[in-house]
């Protein structure tokens, strides 16, 4: 059960790519209707914080090379 709620969590977070209050509100009512699988919770939000990141760092990396001076 931990298993499947991580990765509803997971992909909740995944649709989440813009400011969007009621998904934010969705995400918060699964993490309060499975408080005892908060550990499974904080994972997803870490992996999917660090997959951001490391997304986030190659767009910048991209851009950067594109304007560096010749």
């Amino acid at each position: 059960m931990a298993k499947e709620i991580g990765e509803e969590y997971l992909s909740s977070l995944a649709d989440l790519n813009v400011n969007s209050k009621p998904l934010i509100n969705m995400l918060t009512i699964i993490a309060e209707e499975n408080i005892e699988h908060a550990e499974v919770i904080v994972k997803a939000v870490e992996h999917h914080l660090a997959k951001l990141s490391s997304d986030l760092n190659l767009v910048l990396n991209q851009h950067s090379s594109k304007n560096r001076i010749q």
